[in-house]
């Protein structure tokens, strides 16, 4: 089985003011617990990264400083549940920060190794810290004026930090739910189906302990609900009538087609998140899927452009193509495009840029893209495969083209991996392999022979510029869409890289390119094969 998890949002709907005080009271104590909490494990920081570095499992060194922070938690006027919340929070952000100080370290003694190196120093990472719950208007004066007056860019940096954690003080950290369950986490619940067949969603929450001044003036009955989570016998179950004192019921809002359909009747409930910000309370539920797992019979091959957002190809193990489309990204780019010059015109006049359109327009065109991929990956049974674009959309080096980085990167092509990620895994699809982005769009896979002329640069009717999306291989005469063209060379690199051994893949592309085992003498065998 392939298990992913996505994070649906419900809006709380219409609290009263008694559970608006219940639910900001905990908020508060959440993040002076967490607070505290961190103060206490970052005064023994150098202890428990000693300790850490004998554990190897990532459990055990969860609780390992779980324990450590349990006597400081344990003690504090909070829920069960937040109590469990607040020592899972801690132990994800020390493990976190003791990661990213092993990377310092390592990168330090690679670059002390080098004799001569004139670049930066590297600089360690900033410890974790906690807002302060009342903002203080000096402070934050004091940070706008150290960055007015800044000389350098190592004060210029540290300014800037000191104004983003004064602009975060006062907003409360959210309380994490990790257990389903009432004493001690947190439940979505369902009432039975009404009379016109409608259903009412709510969520329990455990937020208070027994001492707090809201548990008896307060119970809560939770008699005649459904738990929405799936037990071990697959299906959802009448929670046994009780009544308690530790939380509260909620209402959820969220949308018919949305929520409902992809989270609440296809997933099972794991962790939860309640957030308040901008004047409202949301829960933030993360779900599993599972899915039984698809084995793959052919390959997909995807190539992301500018023009058209992703090509798609099929190919079997002969390379002999099976589908091919093209899904469009010409109207994403118009809206960037005309989102660009408005921005460069509201900046030219001195005026502050900010508008989401562009990147709304992105996330949809992207989510649509990646949908269309897992309905052809489970048609086909196919393997994807995707060229790795990391040194393409960095922006160190040159590129021959210009604006290429820009124009690259505004398309989001590396969120359009992330999104396949978990929608290949909730698909119980394989994750997308990757292979070397080099000549993909210049091979041509009939005779193996690449050149830039492959893809001739021919007029546009109008004469505003020039068209590149035809291919045609300047040795056999092999046409095709140009795009297309490079989703199925992605593909059968996949297929010639799978069938080298393990030597053999570990020398890089141009080394094998005059052998035996070259990338294009494959494409010829299977030319021949296909023939």
């Amino acid at each position: 089985m392939k298990r992913t998890y996505k994070t649906a949002i419900f809006e709380i709907h219409n609290p009263s003011k008694t559970k608006e005080r219940m639910m900001l009271d905990a908020l508060r104590r959440n993040h002076l617990a967490y607070t505290k909490g961190l103060t206490f494990l970052l005064g023994q920081l150098e202890s428990i990264r000693e300790e850490l570095k004998q554990l190897s499992s990532p459990k055990q060194k969860e609780s390992k400083i779980a324990n450590l922070v349990n006597p400081v938690i344990k003690p504090l006027p909070l829920s069960n549940g937040c109590k469990a919340g607040v020592m899972s929070d801690l132990a994800g952000q020390i493990m976190a920060h003791h990661e990213l100080l092993n990377l310092y370290e390592t990168a330090q003694e690679k670059e002390n190794q080098k004799e001569e190196d004139k670049r930066k120093p590297l600089s360690p990472p900033g410890a974790p810290s906690a807002s302060r719950l009342i903002p203080q208007q000096d402070m934050l004066e004091e940070a706008l004026q150290s960055l007015r007056t800044s000389t350098n860019l190592e004060q210029e940096d540290s300014a800037r930090n000191d104004l983003m954690r004064e602009a975060r003080a006062g907003k409360l950290r959210p309380i994490l739910f990790v257990k389903n369950r009432v004493s001690d986490g947190y439940l979505i619940l369902k009432k039975p189906e009404g009379e016109q067949g409608q259903k009412s969603y709510l969520a329990f929450l455990n937020l208070h302990p027994k001492t707090s001044r809201f548990a008896k003036k307060h119970p809560v009955s939770l008699k005649g609900l459904i738990n929405t989570r799936i037990g071990k016998d697959g299906t959802a179950e009448l929670i046994k009538p009780m009544t308690t004192i530790t939380g509260c019921l909620v209402h959820l809002n969220f949308g018919k087609d949305h929520q409902m359909a992809e989270f609440i009747e296809k997933g099972n409930p794991q962790s939860a998140k309640l957030l308040y910000r901008d004047g409202r309370f949301e829960l933030h539920v993360s779900y599993e899927f599972s899915a039984e797992a698809v084995e793959p019979k052919c390959w997909l091959g995807i190539d992301r452009g500018i023009y058209n957002l992703a090509s798609l190809c099929v190919v079997d193990a002969l390379g002999q193509i099976i589908h091919s489309e093209n899904f469009d990204g010409r109207a994403l780019r118009f809206v960037q495009m005309k989102e660009e010059r408005r921005q460069r015109k509201v900046q030219k006049s001195g005026r502050h840029y900010k508008s989401a359109t562009r990147r709304s327009e992105a996330n949809k065109a992207v989510h649509m893209a990646a949908n269309r991929i897992v309905s052809v990956a489970l048609d086909y049974q196919a393997q994807p495969v995707m060229e790795r674009l990391g040194n393409l959309t960095s922006h160190t080096g040159k590129r021959k083209r210009s604006n290429f980085n820009r124009v690259f990167n505004r398309s989001q092509y590396t969120k359009l991996a992330s999104i396949l990620a978990y929608k290949l895994a909730a698909a119980g699809l394989p994750k997308a392999k990757e292979v070397v982005a080099s000549y993909t769009s210049q091979t041509c896979p009939e005779c193996g022979h690449w050149e830039p002329e492959n893809r001739p640069k021919a007029p546009l009717p109008d004469g505003s510029g020039f068209a590149i999306d035809r291919f045609i291989c300047q040795r056999c005469n092999y046409q095709c869409d140009a795009d297309l063209n490079a989703a199925r060379v992605i593909a059968l690199k996949k297929i010639w890289r799978d069938q080298l051994s393990q030597a053999q893949r570990s020398k890089l592309f141009s080394e094998l390119k005059d052998t035996k085992y070259s990338f294009a003498g494959f494409l010829k065998q299977l030319a021949e094969k296909r023939r």
